[in-house]
C-alpha cells in the first residue's frame, strides 16, 4: 500500500521550511519603486507572487506564497497561473529550493531576481516554463 501523507505530515514539512528560513535571520523586505509597465505584449508579473485559482496575484511577496507553492509542489499539484513568477531563484526549474529562497527573501531580506517589484515587465531570462496565463490583479 502506497504511503499517503496526512496534514500533520504537511505541518510538519511547512513548519521545518520555516525554520530553515529563519535560521538566516528575521527582516521586513522593502521592495523597488514601481517601473513602468511592460510593452510589447509580455505578461507583467512580480517574482515571488504566486498566483493560481482562489490565490490571486497581489503584488506582495509573503509567506502565503511559498505556502501556496509547497501545496503545488507536494501536495495536491495546484495550478499555477505563472510559473515565472513561482520559479523564485530564476534557474528555470519550480523546486524545493524557489520555497526556500522565497522564505529567505521574505524574512531575512534575501534579494531575488528581476522582475522584484510590480509593473517591472517579463523574464528577463530564457527558461523552458510555460507562459503567464493571468494579468496580475494590481494592473487595473
Amino acid at each position: 500500500m502506497p504511503y499517503k501523507r496526512d496534514e500533520t505530515d504537511m505541518k510538519k514539512i511547512i513548519w521545518w521550511i520555516v525554520a530553515a528560513a529563519l535560521v538566516f535571520g528575521v527582516g521586513y523586505s522593502v521592495w523597488g519603486d514601481e517601473g513602468s509597465p511592460s510593452r510589447g505584449g509580455e505578461v507583467t508579473f512580480m517574482r515571488g507572487d504566486i498566483s493560481g485559482p482562489g490565490h490571486p496575484a497581489d503584488g506582495w511577496l509573503c509567506m502565503d506564497d511559498s505556502i501556496y507553492l509547497i501545496y503545488h509542489l507536494y501536495r495536491d499539484g495546484r495550478p499555477l497561473d505563472c510559473p515565472d513568477a513561482a520559479d523564485v531563484n530564476d534557474d528555470g526549474r519550480i523546486d524545493l529550493n524557489d520555497v526556500i529562497h522565497g522564505l529567505q527573501a521574505v524574512f531575512s531580506d534575501r534579494p531575488i531576481p528581476p522582475p522584484y517589484c510590480l509593473f517591472c515587465g517579463g523574464d528577463p531570462t530564457e527558461d523552458d516554463l510555460p507562459p503567464c496565463s493571468y494579468l496580475p490583479s494590481y494592473e487595473d
